[in-house]
C-alpha cells in the first residue's frame, strides 16, 4: 500500500491532478479503497471514497449490458438489423439502415467517425440526433474497421426505450444500479449536482484550470454516468462473478460473456506500440486485451473535467476502477498498466516514463493544431450577406 500510495503521489503532483480515488478487488475481497487530493482545490476540500465523479465512456459498459439482458429476455438478438426495432431508423446509405445490427453499433463498426462536434456543441435531444444518423457520412466502409463512436451508443439508449417503454435510466438502474446497491451511481450532471460531495471539473495542457460542469445527458447511454468508486468497485465484482449477484443471476453468462468476448480488433488505437500487449480489441462496451499473456478488459472514460478506468481481469479474479477530476488525465491509464503488473506478480515497468514521451508528443502536436488554426485565420471579414439569409 505505501508503495502504491507513493506513486499515486507523486503521479499527482507531476500531472497537476487535483483527485483521484482508487479501489481493487481480489477474490470477492476489496482489498483497497481510497481517495487521494483535493475534490475542490480552491477551497481544500478533500476527496473521499464517497465523492462523486463523472464516469464518461464507462457508461457504455452498462449499455452494452443492458443490452445484453434484453437478449437474455428475448426482446432484441445480437445479429438482428436496428430497422427491426426502430423502423424509422435510418443510416447514410440504405446497405447499412437495412444491415446495421445491435452488435455492429455495440462494437463500433458502423464505418462512422466520431463527428462528435455534432452532439457536443449543440443541445440537440436525444430525439434529434438520432433522427440526424442518416445525415453523417461515413468515413470508411460499413463493418471493415473498429471507429469508436458515441453515437451509435446514444442510439443504443434510444433502442432500450424502444423495446421496454421505460427511459434506458430506468432500466438500467432498476436491472442493474438497483440489483447491485449501487445507490450512488446517477445519470445526469444536474443529479451530481444536488450532492455536496462531488469533485469538481479541472482542464488544462499544462496548468490547472478549474472549468464548467458540461451538461451531457443528451449523449445519455454513450457517456453520462457519474459515481464514485465504492459503487464502481462492485460494477468490477458483478462482472467477475460473470454476472452472479447476492445468489441470483442477474444475467445469463453467456450474454455477459459476449460483452467481454472481442468483436472488431482495433489497428492503430493508441500512438503506443508495447510489446507486454498484444492483441487490442473491442467487445461490446468493453476493450479488451493481451497484457503478458492475461486477457484482461476494460473501458476508459473521458468527458469534460473527468477522467476513468475500470478494468478487470478475468482468469485472476482480479480488478480495479481509477476516477480523476481533470480532462484527459493519463494518470488513469499509467496506473493501469502499474497495478496489472503489481497484481499480476510482475515486476513493475517504469509506465510513467513509457507514457511521459507519448504525453508530451500529443500536447505538442495540440499545440501545434491550435497555433495553425489561429494563423490561417483570415480577421476582419464578416459574411457577404445578411446573417438572416443564412437561418436555416
Amino acid at each position: 500500500n505505501n508503495y502504491l500510495e507513493g506513486i499515486i503521489n507523486n503521479l499527482l503532483d507531476e500531472y497537476k491532478v487535483p483527485s483521484l480515488q482508487i479501489a481493487i478487488t481480489q477474490g470477492s475481497n476489496i482489498t483497497y479503497c481510497n481517495a487521494f487530493g483535493y475534490r475542490d482545490v480552491e477551497n481544500k476540500v478533500k476527496a473521499d471514497t464517497d465523492t462523486l465523479y463523472a464516469i464518461g465512456s464507462v457508461t457504455k459498459s452498462f449499455a452494452a449490458t443492458a443490452l445484453a439482458i434484453l437478449v437474455d429476455d428475448g426482446k432484441i438478438k445480437w445479429d438482428e438489423p436496428v430497422k427491426n426495432y426502430m423502423p424509422e431508423f435510418k443510416m447514410y446509405d440504405n446497405y447499412t439502415t437495412q444491415n446495421i445490427t445491435i452488435r455492429d453499433i455495440a462494437c463500433h463498426r458502423s464505418g462512422l467517425s466520431r463527428h462528435d462536434f455534432m452532439w457536443f456543441i449543440n443541445d440537440k435531444t436525444i430525439e434529434e440526433i438520432v433522427s440526424i444518423l442518416k445525415y453523417l457520412k461515413p468515413n470508411q466502409k460499413f463493418r471493415y474497421n473498429m471507429q469508436y463512436q458515441n453515437h451509435m451508443y446514444i442510439l443504443i439508449g434510444y433502442i432500450i426505450e424502444k423495446v421496454t417503454n421505460k427511459k434506458w435510466k430506468e432500466f438500467i438502474k432498476d436491472k442493474i444500479l438497483d440489483k447491485l446497491e449501487m445507490a450512488n451511481t446517477n445519470f445526469s450532471i444536474t443529479d451530481t449536482c444536488k450532492r455536496e460531495n462531488i469533485a469538481l471539473p479541472y482542464a488544462g495542457l499544462k496548468n490547472i484550470e478549474k472549468i464548467k460542469f458540461k451538461y451531457i445527458d443528451n449523449i445519455s447511454s454513450a457517456a453520462a454516468m457519474n459515481s464514485n468508486v465504492k459503487d464502481m468497485i462492485k460494477w468490477i465484482q458483478f462482472n467477475l462473478n460473470k454476472g452472479y449477484w447476492n445468489g441470483k443471476q442477474l444475467i445469463s453468462k453467456e450474454n455477459l460473456q459476449e460483452c467481454h468476448s472481442p468483436q472488431m480488433i482495433i489497428r492503430g488505437a493508441h500512438p503506443w506500440n508495447f510489446n507486454e500487449i498484444d492483441f487490442e480489441m473491442y467487445g461490446l462496451g468493453w476493450y479488451t486485451e493481451v497484457y503478458r499473456g492475461n486477457k484482461v478488459v476494460y473501458h476508459n472514460g473521458n468527458v469534460d473535467g473527468f477522467s476513468a478506468v475500470a478494468s478487470f481481469v478475468p482468469d485472476k479474479d482480479l480488478g480495479f476502477v481509477i476516477l480523476a477530476n481533470r480532462s484527459y488525465a493519463k494518470i488513469p491509464v499509467i496506473l493501469q498498466y502499474i497495478l496489472y503488473d503489481m497484481l499480476l506478480g510482475y515486476e513493475v515497468i517504469d509506465w510513467n516514463e513509457r507514457f511521459s514521451k507519448y504525453i508530451d508528443l500529443s500536447i505538442k502536436m495540440y499545440e501545434g493544431n491550435i497555433k495553425k488554426l489561429k494563423e490561417d485565420s483570415i480577421l476582419n471579414t464578416k459574411p457577404s450577406l445578411k446573417l438572416s439569409n443564412y437561418a436555416g
